[in-house]
């Protein structure tokens, strides 16, 4: 038998839901971590998150949020 192995995607692998499948900086686990044991949902940690990382980046936001990919 014979496995051959590709790196081909059935689906865009930059958007959508696999986008929701990145790693996570130990930095960023930390804060969230932080943001839970505050007592924040996780949708009320995303939205700060995202809050703070658009007054820090201003118009690269969209840039910075998608660097990753």
């Amino acid at each position: 038998m014979v496995v051959a192995l590709r790196q081909a995607h059935n689906h865009v692998a930059t958007e959508g839901d696999s986008l929701r499948h990145r790693p996570v900086s130990a930095g960023t686990r930390q804060l969230f971590e932080t943001m839970f044991s505050a007592g924040m949902t996780p949708s009320q940690a995303l939205a700060l998150h995202q809050s703070n990382l658009l007054a820090e980046h201003g118009d690269l936001y969209k840039q910075v949020i998608t660097q990753f990919v």
